[in-house]
């Protein structure tokens, strides 16, 4: 079972609820890019929310960090852009300064389609939000 979607902190002040209705931030911007990282314990899920956070000020003002899903072994942290590969670049960018390694899965779909394009690893086949 996964967990709810948390919106960062950022997301709640910007849009003064909760969670953002779906449709106000697809008019923004046109792609949903998703980091996904293994996680199967309550100290992953606890570090990687504390990266989320960090993630969400390094891209402020170039992407928008959406909030977060966990469960079935993962941690997605779901992007909303208009430039998914060079914000992957910036995601990449924040992962390797990172004391703690971070291996993770990025793709990214725009938000008319189900299918997602795999920026990351480059031999992957695969990628899916269970």
């Amino acid at each position: 079972m996964r967990a709810r979607i948390r919106p960062t902190k950022r997301a709640k002040a910007r849009h003064g609820s909760v969670v953002p209705p779906k449709a106000c931030v697809e008019d923004r911007v046109k792609y949903q890019l998703v980091a996904q990282f293994q996680a199967t314990s309550m100290d992953d899920f606890d570090q990687l929310v504390t990266f989320e956070d960090k993630l969400a000020e390094t891209l402020e003002g170039f992407a928008i960090v959406d909030g977060h899903d966990f469960g079935s072994g993962t941690f997605n942290i779901f992007v909303h852009t208009d430039e998914p590969s060079a914000t992957f670049q910036r995601i990449q960018e924040f992962v390797r300064i990172q004391q703690k390694p971070y291996p993770m899965r990025v793709a990214y779909r725009d938000f008319s389609s189900d299918d997602y394009t795999i920026l990351w690893p480059p031999d992957l086949k695969e990628f899916k939000v269970i």
